[in-house]
Parts: C-alpha cells; structure tokens; sequence
C-alpha cells in the first residue's frame, strides 16, 4: 500500500521516527460508505472477495487509487486463479 505515491510502511515508521502522529488509515477508510470498495483498505481478503463478487478477472492483479479523508492511497491486489 502506498501514501501519496511512498511506500505506507515507511512513510508510517519516519512518521513515528519524527514523532509525528501517522495518519490512521485503517480509521479513515472506515469513514467511507460501506458500498466504496476503498472502505476495505485494512482488509485485502474483502477487497479480492469484492472484486470477485463484482466479476473481476481472475488471475489478475489490480490496483486502484484509494481517495480518503485528507489522503488518497493506493491499493494492489491480486486475485487468485479460477478454479480448475
């Protein structure tokens, strides 16, 4: 996952370093109306459950820009193979 084009892990452990407060992005999505895919940031199993529910191709990896309150983040995940 990704912050304003960084890598959320470090862009959250340099916050931490300076001692600035990290944004809660787990929080934040959870602002957004349940029907938003990007509500399930925190939850990759639900967004590829999501994604597969609403027909997307199997065997694929998506990413998607993910616009919450005050940030916008992005979000990959791939989804497994079809059945045989």
């Amino acid at each position: 996952m990704t912050l304003d084009g960084h890598d959320l892990e470090a862009v959250l452990s340099n916050a931490t370093e300076l001692g600035s407060a990290a944004p809660d992005v787990c929080g934040l999505a959870a602002e957004l109306p349940t029907d938003n895919i990007c509500s399930l940031v925190c939850d990759p199993d639900a967004i590829k459950a999501r994604l597969i529910d609403q027909g997307a191709a199997q065997g694929t990896c998506y990413e998607m820009l993910c616009a919450l309150p005050g940030l916008s983040v992005t979000v990959g995940v791939c989804l497994p193979p079809p059945p045989p």
